[in-house]
C-alpha cells in the first residue's frame, strides 16, 4: 500500500463518520494504517542504511586494494635491490638464484595482475628480460642440484617474459 492510498484511506475513515459511530472496526483501520505508515518509515531508513553501508564497503575495497598495490611495489622493489648481472659462461650460483626468484615474484604479480602492468613494464622490464635472457643461455649444471641454470625458469616467468615482450614491440610499433 502507497502513501496515498493510506492517505486516502484515513481520509475517508476519518471524515465519513461521526463520533457516535466511531467503532472497534475504524480504530483497527487507523492502527493498521499507522502500522503500514511505520513499515515505510522503517524501510526507507533501512534503504539509506544499506546504501551507505555499500558506499562503506566501496571505500574500504579501494583502500585494501591500494594497500595490496603498494605492498606489491615494496615486494617488487625488495627483490630486485641487489639483483647482479649474470656471465651465462660463468655464472655465480647465488646471483642466477636470486634473479630468478626475483623473475618468479615479478611474473606473480604480473600473471596476477595485482599491480598495473605499466608499472612492472616501466620500472622492470629490462632487469626483467636481461636475466632471463641471460638465465636461459646459462646450460651449466647448479651444484649440489642437477639441474641446469635454465630450468629454473619455470612456465610462469616464460609466458610473463613473452607477455611483455610483446607489449614491447606493440608499443614499439
Amino acid at each position: 500500500m502507497t502513501t496515498n492510498e493510506l492517505t486516502f484511506v484515513l481520509n475517508a475513515v476519518l471524515q465519513n463518520q461521526s463520533k457516535a459511530d466511531f467503532g472497534v472496526n475504524e480504530v483497527i483501520a487507523i492502527l493498521s494504517a499507522l502500522i503500514a505508515l511505520g513499515a515505510l518509515v522503517v524501510a526507507w531508513w533501512a534503504r539509506n542504511d544499506a546504501a551507505a553501508s555499500a558506499r562503506e564497503a566501496q571505500i574500504a575495497n579501494e583502500l585494501n586494494r591500494s594497500i595490496a598495490t603498494r605492498q606489491g611495489i615494496i615486494e617488487l622493489h625488495m627483490v630486485w635491490l641487489n639483483i647482479a648481472s649474470i656471465d651465462p659462461s660463468n655464472p655465480v650460483p647465488v646471483d642466477v638464484i636470486s634473479a630468478a626468484k626475483a623473475l618468479d615474484t615479478t611474473s606473480s604479480l604480473w600473471l596476477s595482475k595485482v599491480l598495473d602492468r605499466n608499472i612492472i613494464l616501466n620500472s622492470y622490464w629490462s632487469d626483467f628480460k636481461e636475466s632471463y635472457e641471460s638465465i636461459s643461455q646459462c646450460d651449466q649444471i647448479i651444484p649440489e642440484d642437477g639441474r641446469k641454470y635454465s630450468d629454473l625458469l619455470t612456465k610462469e616467468i616464460t609466458q610473463a617474459y613473452d607477455e611483455m615482450q610483446f607489449i614491447t614491440k606493440a608499443r614499439q610499433t
